[in-house]
């Protein structure tokens, strides 16, 4: 069964993404074998920042109201089984890491096994301004690879991901939970 999804704005998945130099991720290609297949998704919406009411606090108890609104349109990276059959019915969505200045799935890479073993259904999501729109990164390393730091989907592959557009980390939390 399909459970009910919660009310509130949820992304459009307009489209396959195809072409350029063929999907980015920092860590590169996945291993996926024959069972499961990687697909990416252009994902589009109206996302909501959020502004503090009063004092933020050290203790992380906050109250928080809309604020701004703004388009988006980002994308989404599907691996899954390549069969329904095999698919276990569970979907894990993680939010792509951006501290090198690129996007990686450093979840994925760590239960990688576990997600393929089990059927499971992995989306990775590109919420994060710079991952789209590329800026100063927050860890760089020095390993092969490193020269895409910061340079963000839109630079490294203009043919591929030239019509994504990213207002901002303050729309990020309402992006990936849109998508």
């Amino acid at each position: 069964s399909t459970p009910d999804r919660p009310d509130g704005p949820a992304a459009t998945i307009t489209e396959e993404m195809t072409g350029g130099e063929g999907l980015f991720m920092a860590t590169g290609a996945a291993d996926l074998g024959d069972a499961y297949v990687e697909e990416e998704f252009l994902a589009e919406g109206t996302a909501t920042s959020y502004a503090p009411v009063g004092e933020i606090t050290a203790d992380g108890r906050w109250t928080l109201e809309p604020d701004e609104e703004a388009d988006y349109a980002t994308r989404i990276v599907v691996r899954r089984p390549a069969e329904a059959d095999d698919a276990s019915g569970t979907v894990l969505v993680e939010w792509l890491n951006v501290s090198g200045g690129v996007d990686a799935d450093a979840g994925y890479s760590t239960l990688a096994e576990e997600v393929v073993r089990s059927g499971h259904t992995w989306v990775g999501v590109s919420a994060q301004l710079i991952g789209i729109e590329g800026g100063d990164v927050a860890v760089e390393v020095d390993v092969a690879g490193a020269e895409a730091q910061g340079q963000g989907l839109k630079a490294l592959d203009p043919e591929r991901y030239g019509e994504l557009t990213h207002p901002g980390d303050g729309f990020s939390f309402d992006i990936f939970t849109q998508v």
